[in-house]
């Protein structure tokens, strides 16, 4: 009978011999050490080169030029500021730049009273240790010291601190209160003479510019009509090569009182200087041809006209002039020309594309005849008397045997035209 079994001896079995617990490795290789100092370094540097990078990128958008006048015709310090989040920085609360700031970064702390110069308004303003005013990146600032009048190149240094693109062609004086004297004393001194305007109109210094003074001006008869203006063409004084047939134009005369307002009494009526807003806005407006143009250009547009065979006159008269053809307009350039003297017409084409040679002036010193129309109570036509400007001067149309001192007279009745001269 066979006994219990027993197990067999395995040499090196785990059953006859314990098993070693694993070591874990508390100290790193050396090797790996190195590598992994290297790497943690190189990881360091390259977040603080980034670091660099986006401040000085930063720098770079928040940039100011600063220039600074410190005396009188001397060029002036161009600083460069740069901002960045850092307290040390020339302008760390971006865009916020304080006076005191600024001085400190430009090295002037000592400075306790500075100007500024705002570009938009073109004005110099003094400003206090407190102030601050808000930047944008490029921007110029420009400085003074107090007591600084004469900025060296001021013109120039505006110029190039304008925005790019903008084209502005302007002179300054370093100190504002100069330009306002200056200013001041060439209105005094030149009279402002507008186009449509009879009399120029003189600024008086020191007066306020709407309701200062008031001038008593003439009563203009508002209540009749107006009468109409009687125009007889005469022989031109340059010759009989340019005379022009005798014709009567009756029309209604369009002068009317500039810049005065009837009053409702019907009495005297008195009216306020008219501000530089409206003078301004009366010399924008188109004047009517041939006003505000040069003479020259005028008499050579009429010549020209003759040149344009197959055309009417208005067809002619806009293809030279480019404007609105009024017969009674033209009509009435046609004889100022032809009763102008002969000495005031070479001036006038002599003077050519100068103020001298405007039609205004020809209009100031060539004056139309008016009529007025009169009614006879015996009568039931209507006679229309001719007056002539000057008494003194005879009427073109005459002959040299019927020129006496007095008025011209045309009376037309029932068709028939009569011309007498009355004492």
């Amino acid at each position: 009978m066979a006994g219990p079994a027993v197990a067999s001896q395995v040499p090196g079995s785990a059953v006859s011999k314990k098993r070693k617990e694993p070591v874990h490795t508390k100290q790193m290789n050396p090797t790996w050490n190195g590598l992994y100092t290297a790497d943690t370094a190189f990881q360091a540097e390259t977040s603080r080169h980034a670091g660099a990078k986006s401040t000085a990128a930063l720098a770079v958008k928040r940039e100011v030029t600063v220039y600074l006048f410190m005396k009188d015709n001397v060029e002036a310090e161009i600083h460069a500021l740069q901002g960045s989040d850092e307290q040390d920085s020339d302008i760390p609360l971006w865009p916020s730049l304080s006076t005191t700031q600024l001085l400190k970064a430009l090295g002037y702390p000592e400075i306790l009273s500075i100007a500024y110069y705002n570009i938009s308004e073109w004005v110099w303003k003094f400003i206090k240790l407190s102030h601050v005013f808000s930047v944008t990146n490029h921007e110029t600032v420009l400085i003074k010291v107090q007591g600084v009048t004469n900025c060296h190149q001021i013109d120039d240094v505006i110029t190039h601190a304008l925005p790019q693109g903008t084209k502005t062609s302007f002179h300054l004086f370093g100190d504002l209160q100069v330009n306002r004297k200056v200013v001041k004393q060439q209105l005094t001194s030149h009279p402002l003479l507008l186009p449509g305007l009879e009399k120029p109109i003189k600024i008086e210094p020191g007066t306020d510019d709407t309701n200062s003074h008031q001038k008593k001006r003439q009563q203009v008869g508002l209540g009749s009509k107006q009468a109409p203006i009687i125009l007889e063409h005469s022989l031109s004084p340059h010759g009989p090569s340019s005379t022009v047939n005798k014709s009567t134009i009756t029309r209604t005369s369009s002068y009317q009182p500039s810049l005065s307002a009837p009053s409702s009494s019907g009495a005297s009526s008195t009216d306020s200087l008219p501000s530089v807003s409206e003078l301004i806005e009366h010399a924008q407006k188109k004047p009517v041809w041939p006003n505000g143009q040069y003479t020259i250009n005028v008499v050579l547009g009429m010549e020209k006209m003759q040149t344009y065979t197959g055309l009417s006159q208005s067809e002619r008269f806009e293809k030279v002039f480019g404007c609105k053809y009024v017969q009674q307009t033209f009509s009435d350039a046609r004889q100022r020309w032809c009763m102008a003297p002969e000495c005031l017409c070479n001036k006038l084409i002599s003077a050519g594309s100068t103020p001298d040679g405007l039609w205004d002036v020809l209009r100031q010193k060539i004056k139309l005849k008016r009529a007025v129309k009169q009614k006879h109570s015996n009568s039931t036509s209507d006679s229309v008397i001719s007056i002539s400007d000057d008494d003194d001067d005879p009427c073109p149309a005459l002959s040299a045997s019927k020129k006496r001192k007095g008025r011209v007279v045309k009376v037309e009745s029932d068709g028939i035209d009569e011309l007498s001269l009355s004492e």
